[in-house]
């Protein structure tokens, strides 16, 4: 074999770092299309699978079960050694060409959806399955290309050992910044301006031209590849000896590496349940959370690359790092209750302006985020260079490494979402994590026999006493300052000139229910010193005593429209008072109630009993212990009296008599009053009432079912997940499951939005429907209502069922109505008014949502 010169060699590294030059730029597109597909897709299938947890957990698994398995297949691939630089650009351009194909493919998706739909409540593990089934065939096509790119390039790009942590660093680090951008462009530019179809496109587009690019400079190349040979066997020289010493280490290695993948993940969902709420549960703030988070790793990867590519790679090394991911954990942790402090002050400080709003998001997501990130950005490199034992092995080296984590991490997300978050809560979820990066780094530790037996030892004892101490001697997250609501209701905090006052505020109302559930975090308050209560989802309040006006009206109107109404549905179940509502008119033989998140069924039923504090019962006074039996109950632990629904006047009576008792029957006069508000009436009990959790829009895509009367009482429009229920194909949708005499209702606001958005839901619902008419029920909340045929009010037939409808009757006079005739003065405007009032505003779609 003819042995190059120094000439020769240095013409090869020359050619080699204007191709690395080269590989680096494309990958860092590559990232950018990569994150870009991501986002998009996965809101599309959500549109068409739901957006439950389920869902988007589904989803997700699916689009990263596809990475694993592209990046373990084609490592292996790549270590043939033919032309990896060549197959890199193949790889993209398969990826561009599917991303022009998948609108039609999305659309076949949901005409397969349909059918299949029927599983959800006979056979619901089923039903996950198959919905994964075809997640996965959707997208494994795409994510197994994407997935190889890294091994590949890899391969193509280490020449030698010494440089395989530098490489591999700043392959992995470019094409995660590269994430980072495609990630804020999706969330903040190209969806909101483009629309998902064109963002993909662009995504598409970008590939094509990478694969072009790579092809040309590929066929312009000097493919000579002596040089390699040579490096390659002076590495195989030295490997035997460094593969004999660690080949039994190297499923320790991987092991390890998944666990870290699974608890990576287990933060990201707990860190961004918890962020929430205090920056807000916007499509805007879970963008950010994820870009900060992406930054994290990318910085990570590119500081292990400049100052510890070149050096020796060692377990201990891993394992250390394992260590401090933990404790830089476990040091978030206390964190986060001054996070909503911090966030008033830095808003009092800078302004609220939307700009520095943005600001304030990424810094405070990267106080928490960041120092974590970054270490774990620093595993990967580190991790493939352990397992890799040979040059000749570098691509299946990458890919198996980049395997063990993405596979951990699926579990991890699962694992969160499903498991760790509902049942043992946010902060219990992140301590979790926490112990598993302190295992995994004592295990690494101990593992490393080049290393002296007593210190291995005298750090694993501290590490295990560490992991065991953690979770009994942490302080438990103030509900109070968790629930505030900052984002929101900042102004309220603002103008107070301390932060001790602050947290005075943030714990003025007493704290009833709180559940971390698996969509959102569910919180019931009542105003200390009242009886009024509200409840809370991510520290914005949903529902209020406050707000029965709207909450009934939302539900009495349509139904006043159709009062022969069979079959009805509600989106959303809140404070109950909407379906309970629909459950007073007896003509309705079905009623469903869709509602994403489980937590809210017990959160309800705080609106469905009052109480007042007593000490004792009257000696000859007794009443059951819980509501199993009755409406009325004394708990003797709590010391309060309890009733359930509205205290009717005979109902008074009747119990006034059982004692003569001063202190009883002053408090059951406070608790006749009190239980006025009770609009409730446990309708969770109505034999005619079955609750879904479901997505809303999903159910009623796929149910075969129609309806007289359908509801929604959405949160805002800019909460994440619920902009797709107010675009022109979701009225469709409800126009084609609406009997012909069918009535829709939806409520809407115009408080935090603007004018032009709030023009554009006008005109996107009176387009939707034939017949439409606004109703205004307070000063900032409206109905809007949309029919196919024209809306009648037949007040001859709704006050026959007013004066035969004790409930009816107390309902609208506890909203001081008079008379059923008086509903009809919420009235505002028709359909042609509306479409006057939204002319030239936009329509919203789907693909903007």
């Amino acid at each position: 074999m003819e042995v190059p010169t120094e000439t020769d060699m240095a013409e090869q590294r020359s050619q080699q770092d204007w191709l690395l030059l080269v590989g680096l730029f494309c990958f860092f597109f590559s990232g950018a299309a990569g994150l870009l597909y991501q986002v998009v897709w996965t809101r599309m299938l959500t549109q068409i699978f739901g957006n439950t947890t389920y869902a988007i957990a589904t989803v997700l698994s699916a689009f990263m079960a596809g990475l694993a398995i592209g990046s373990y297949l084609f490592g292996k691939i790549a270590d043939r050694g033919k032309n990896d630089f060549l197959l890199y650009g193949i790889l993209e351009a398969g990826v561009g060409v599917y991303g022009f194909a998948v609108p039609w493919l999305f659309t076949l998706a949901q005409k397969v959806y349909g059918p299949i739909f029927g599983l959800n409540e006979s056979h619901p593990f089923l039903f996950n399955l198959v919905l994964f089934a075809l997640s996965f065939i959707l997208l494994v096509f795409p994510t197994l290309l994407m997935g190889a790119t890294l091994p590949v390039l890899s391969r193509f790009f280490v020449r030698s050992f010494a440089q395989f942590g530098r490489r591999v660093g700043d392959l992995y680090a470019t094409n995660t910044l590269g994430a980072v951008i495609g990630c804020a462009a999706a969330g903040f530019v190209f969806i909101p301006v483009l629309g998902m179809r064109a963002t993909v496109y662009v995504a598409a587009v970008t590939n094509i031209v990478i694969a072009l690019l790579i092809l040309l400079i590929d066929r312009l190349r000097d493919k000579d590849p002596q040089h390699l040979a040579t490096q390659a066997a002076v590495g195989e020289a030295a490997a035997p000896a460094a593969e004999a010493s660690s080949s039994s280490l190297r499923w320790i290695v991987l092991l390890s590496f998944a666990f870290s993948g699974f608890a990576s993940l287990v933060y990201e969902n707990a860190w961004t349940r918890a962020l929430t709420l205090v920056i807000g549960s916007s499509i805007y703030s879970f963008t950010t959370m994820l870009v900060t988070f992406l930054i994290g790793l990318a910085l990570g990867g590119f500081i292990y690359a400049r100052f510890m590519g070149e050096r020796e790679a060692r377990l201990s090394t891993f394992g250390l790092i394992e260590l401090w991911v933990g404790l830089a954990a476990l040091e978030t942790i206390p964190l986060f209750e001054r996070l909503p402090l911090i966030f008033v002050r830095l808003l009092h400080g800078f302004g609220d302006t939307f700009t520095v709003f943005l600001y304030l998001q990424v810094f405070l997501s990267a106080l928490v985020m960041f120092v974590p990130t970054v270490l774990l950005g620093m595993t990967f490199p580190l991790v493939a260079r352990l397992f890799t034992q040979s040059l000749y092995r570098v691509g299946s080296g990458v890919g198996s490494s980049y395997s063990a984590n993405t596979v951990g991490a699926v579990v991890g997300a699962f694992a969160g979402g499903f498991i760790l978050i509902p049942n043992l809560g946010v902060q219990n979820t992140i301590i979790f994590a926490v112990v598993v990066n302190l295992a995994v780094g004592c295990w690494l530790v101990l593992s490393d026999t080049r290393l002296a037996a007593l210190p291995r030892y005298a750090l694993g004892a501290a590490v295990l006493v560490l992991a065991v101490a953690v979770p009994f001697r942490m302080p438990r997250w103030d509900r109070h300052i968790l629930t505030s609501g900052v984002t929101i209701y900042n102004d309220r905090y603002e103008s107070l000139p301390s932060d001790s006052l602050r947290i005075e505020e943030m714990k003025r109302d007493e704290v009833l229910f709180y559940k971390e559930g698996l969509t959102t975090t569910v919180s019931v308050h009542r105003i200390t010193g009242s009886e009024y209560i509200y409840f809370k989802s991510n520290g914005k309040i949903d529902g209020s005593y406050g707000d029965a006006l709207s909450q009934l009206m939302t539900s009495y109107i349509p139904m006043m429209l159709h009062p022969k109404a069979e079959q009805a549905l509600t989106i959303g179940l809140g404070s109950g008072m909407s379906a309970k509502a629909l459950a007073t008119f007896q003509s309705l033989k079905g009623i469903e109630v869709i509602e994403i998140e489980p937590a809210m069924i017990e959160a309800s039923k705080f609106f469905d009993r009052a109480w007042v504090s007593m000490e004792k019962l009257p000696a000859n006074v007794s009443f059951p212990a819980d509501s199993s039996k009755s409406r009325i109950w004394y708990d003797s632990g709590e010391k309060r009296l309890y009733y359930k629904g509205v205290m009717e006047e005979q109902e008074r009576s009747r119990l006034m008599k059982l004692s003569e008792d001063k202190d009883y029957r002053g408090n059951l006069d406070k608790l006749f009053r009190n239980a006025r508000h009770s609009r409730h009436s446990s309708v969770l009990e109505d034999p005619r009432v079955r609750v879904i959790p479901t997505d809303g829009r999903n159910y009623i895509l796929a149910t075969p079912k129609y309806y007289d009367v359908i509801t929604a009482e959405p949160s805002n429009p800019w909460i994440a997940g619920i902009a797709n229920l107010y675009t022109r194909e979701f009225y469709r949708v409800i126009n084609s499951k609406i009997k012909d005499d069918g009535i829709f209702a939806q409520w809407f606001h115009n408080y935090s939005m603007s004018p032009d958005d709030f023009r554009m839901v006008f005109r996107t619902f009176s387009e939707a429907f034939p017949h439409v008419s606004l109703w205004g029920m307070k000063e900032s909340d409206f109905l809007l209502i949309g029919s196919k045929r024209p809306q009648v009010f037949n007040y001859a037939a709704v006050k026959a069922i007013y004066d035969n409808n004790p409930m009816l009757r107390s309902d609208l006079d506890y909203l001081g109505l008079s008379d059923v005739y008086a509903v009809q003065g919420f009235y505002r405007m028709g359909r042609e008014a509306m479409l006057e009032f939204s002319k030239g505003a936009d329509i919203n779609t789907d693909d903007g949502a």
